[in-house]
């Protein structure tokens, strides 16, 4: 584990309730786009951690020029650290708008004519093996208003491995994806970001790397504009 169980529960309750609190801004309609969400989601759970008061546990968001996302096709970056390995999730964030638009989400690259979505997920295929990579997709429905396959409280995520697989059954790449497309994929593989985060956490998933030097990993080329930092400094991880 790169973190012990008791802070292992605190950063993954954090990042439930810093998406339920994001998804509540959504609902009041405070949020304007999925970049929005995204910023707000990693201060979101930023605060939840540091007011927790629990030492040597601490938090930390910034934001890089977003000039690379589409090399990554990743919104966002956590960082899980110790005071002497770490590991890194990526995610790149969707908003379907399943109760206001129909089919309005993915669209067409210019260039290839293929579908925008598929080709993010190609793009995360460079990287999937080694850090924890997923889809994230918000709800703006109200609380007790989503439908069945979207989680009740809190943003559906998918382990990149699921929409990779769904993405090469596609039929024809040169449409976007469709509502019915993604429904079904959220069906069979819908999961939420502490249950992710978790299996991060407990090394179910993901490598470890050694030392500090985060951003290092991407090869200085890749990196999500977003980064959230969650460091555990203790030097005694079986407390």
């Amino acid at each position: 584990m790169i973190f012990p169980l008791k802070i292992v529960g605190a950063v993954a309750q954090s990042c439930y309730w810093g998406d339920r609190a994001i998804r509540s801004d959504l609902v009041e309609g405070l949020i304007a786009t999925e970049n929005d969400y995204t910023s707000n989601l990693a201060a979101a759970i930023r605060r939840q951690i540091n007011s927790r008061a629990i030492p040597d546990l601490r938090a930390t968001s910034y934001v890089l020029k977003p000039s690379v996302e589409r090399v990554l096709g990743a919104d966002a970056c956590i960082v899980l650290a110790n005071a002497k390995e770490f590991k890194l999730c990526i995610f790149e964030a969707k908003w379907p708008r399943f109760s206001t638009n129909v089919n309005c989400w993915d669209s067409l690259q210019r260039g290839s004519g293929r579908s925008h979505f598929d080709e993010q997920i190609q793009r995360q295929d460079r990287l999937a093996h080694s850090l924890p990579t997923w889809e994230m997709f918000y709800s703006e429905h109200p609380f007790g208003e989503q439908p069945s396959y979207m989680p009740k409280y809190v943003s559906a995520c998918v382990w990149h491995e699921h929409a990779s697989a769904a993405s090469k059954a596609r039929a024809n790449k040169n449409t976007p994806w469709t509502d019915n497309e993604l429904i079904g994929l959220l069906e069979s593989h819908a999961s939420q970001i502490d249950t992710l985060i978790r299996d991060v956490c407990l090394c179910l998933r993901g490598q470890l790397f050694s030392g500090s030097n985060y951003l290092a990993t991407f090869d200085n080329q890749d990196i999500p504009s977003e980064i959230l930092v969650i460091r555990y400094n203790a030097s005694n991880l079986d407390a």
